[in-house]
């Protein structure tokens, strides 16, 4: 490995880091902000209140569905540009992967705020459980994130010990450990896929008034 090479691969752990880091403190802030003051559960005993609670539930979803639409192109875009970076190996088009960082960074940021948003307005309407599976996809999609910048780097150290030709160990370690976080984020998928089979499920109970 070159030292230029080198460089470039310090410079894009640090920027990927940068971008995990960023999109979890933004939401956990946000996620602190959205916890305070917020308005009591409000009980729909009513036949036509649980009615127009489940419509506005349903309004909820939909916004949240939309959101997530658009994470998940933003986990293409990520994987686009970070593919592109890597051909343009040894002397990496570090610029223009630093800007598709920021944009993909800005998205989740984006993202993030507004399922914040949707879940605080879902338990200020009584819709607790909603609201936690939420929560709960939430918590899954920043561990996707934290394995998928720890995937792509793993992908970079494979690519540039095969280019080195490296011969002892011949790269089974780094491999091994793309297998392993390919492993784990293949469980955390399973998990968020779970999630929202559930909430298709919940949100449609509540439709129906259950």
């Amino acid at each position: 490995m070159t030292a230029s090479s080198s460089l470039s691969d310090n410079e894009n752990k640090a920027v990927l880091r940068h971008m995990f880091t960023s999109d979890v403190t933004s939401l956990k802030k946000k996620k602190r902000r959205s916890s305070v003051g917020r308005p009591v559960t409000i009980m729909r005993d009513h036949p036509e209140a649980r009615q127009e609670g489940g419509e506005e539930a349903t309004t909820l979803v939909s916004r949240f569905n939309q959101l997530q639409e658009e994470r998940v192109l933003t986990y293409r875009r990520l994987d686009d540009g970070h593919k592109a970076y890597l051909a343009t190996r040894p002397q990496y088009d570090f610029t223009t992967y630093r800007h598709c960082v920021h944009d993909v960074t800005q998205a989740f940021s984006k993202v993030s705020e507004g399922v914040l948003e949707v879940e605080a307005a879902l338990r200020s309407g009584g819709h607790t459980a909603l609201a936690d599976i939420l929560e709960a996809i939430q918590e899954c999609e920043r561990r996707k994130l934290e394995l998928t910048v720890h995937l792509q780097l793993a992908r970079q150290m494979v690519e540039e010990v095969e280019e080195g030709g490296v011969i002892m160990g011949g790269g089974e370690l780094e491999r091994s450990k793309v297998r392993e976080l390919r492993g784990q984020l293949g469980k955390v998928v399973e998990e968020i896929n779970d999630l929202l089979t559930e909430l298709r499920y919940e949100v449609h109970g509540e439709g129906e008034g259950d």
